[in-house]
């Protein structure tokens, strides 16, 4: 698996499809990127924050998010001030996908981990710790599903699904390595990662 496979789960920043190929080798040309159209039908997600002490944060930026032309989620980055690739863990902010198809909860866990190693380093008590909190935290996603990590400064991430709070994991460096998927200079997701900041 390559790094960029996180983000065919995302969540996920996450992500096994059971009716889909394996891929030996994805390179960065597969993906592609769009402003969202519309939400999967049936969803119930709305282009607002997730939960209300976030109203006072504006979208900074957003994308759909295509794995060999398979839409998979449609990202958001909701922030009370600016964002940049290098001081994201200092600033408020929520990371919002709404999913496209279904996900394994243990899926979305497990291939997040896997992503974190690929963007920064940590201690493998850490990993192993981090993996047993976000499987218990993380539920399986169907079309129209929205889970969305709110990241508090100094504290670490809450989880929410459809709004709804699942939970958090206070640990300032998970949060980093968590978010650093998606908004770090080194995401395997380069165009992914330039809209959801705003750079293009």
């Amino acid at each position: 698996m390559t790094r960029s496979d996180l983000l065919l789960c995302g969540l996920a920043v996450s992500l096994t499809i059971a009716t889909m190929p394996p891929v030996e080798a994805a390179s960065t040309s597969s993906f592609s990127v769009a402003t969202p159209s519309s939400a999967p039908a049936g969803s119930t997600a709305q282009s607002a924050p997730p939960r209300a002490p976030q109203d006072a944060m504006t979208l900074q930026g957003e994308a759909e998010f295509r794995w060999w032309g398979l839409h998979l989620y449609d990202a958001r980055l909701w922030s009370g001030e600016p964002v940049s690739a290098t001081r994201f863990a200092d600033v408020d902010l929520v990371l919002e996908l709404t999913y496209a198809r279904r996900f394994r909860g243990r899926t979305l866990a497990e291939r997040s981990l896997q992503e974190m190693e690929g963007v920064t380093t940590f201690e493998e008590a850490a990993a192993d710790r981090w993996l047993v909190e976000l499987t218990a935290l993380l539920p399986s996603v169907r079309p129209g599903d929205r889970l969305a990590a709110w990241h508090r400064p100094g504290r670490g991430l809450v989880f929410l699904h459809n709004g709804q709070e699942l939970g958090g994991i206070d640990d300032p460096a998970f949060a980093r390595a968590f978010l650093a998927v998606w908004l770090s200079e080194q995401s395997p997701a380069p165009e992914l990662h330039q809209a959801l900041l705003g750079l293009r």
